[in-house]
């Protein structure tokens, strides 16, 4: 095993794997916890979580990154009402978009939340702009007359 740690070790490009790898291959020497946190500059958790990851998972595990976020709260055919509900009806904030959707699915978001959800949806933000209402004539009229 040792051999395998070894050749991926050289192989590899990512430095944080290799700095993983490395933590093995001291471990595997003989080193204890505190000397491999020592020689590697890393905390005592750091070391624990990369020997548990290598320990559940094999290499694959400690040579990969878990990322992404979360599952979304709303289900596809929510977010397609909400879609048809933003297409049709014209929000002012994301605060009453939280509201909206609290209101209808019983899901609640943060304003931030909603905007990234929003974003991730293609909405941008509008400002709103004032709308001249069309005057009525006859009134006009009256009023310059002093009537």
């Amino acid at each position: 095993m040792r051999e395998e740690i070894t050749l991926r070790y050289k192989s590899e490009k990512n430095p944080r794997f290799r700095e993983r790898l490395h933590c093995l291959l001291l471990k595997d020497q003989g080193y204890t916890n505190a000397q491999v946190c020592e020689i590697l500059l890393v905390c005592h958790t750091t070391v624990t979580t990369w020997l548990n990851l290598y320990e559940t998972g094999g290499l694959e595990a400690l040579c990969s990154l878990v990322t992404g976020g979360s599952d979304g709260f709303l289900t596809d055919e929510q977010i397609a009402s909400l879609k048809s509900e933003l297409d049709k009806h014209v929000f002012q904030t994301s605060k009453q978009v939280c509201h909206w959707v609290r209101e209808e699915f019983g899901v609640a978001y943060s304003e931030r939340g909603m905007r990234a959800l929003l974003q991730r949806l293609g909405y941008s933000k509008q400002k709103a702009h004032l709308v001249p209402a069309q005057a009525d004539e006859a009134k006009q009229e009256s009023f310059l007359k002093g009537v």
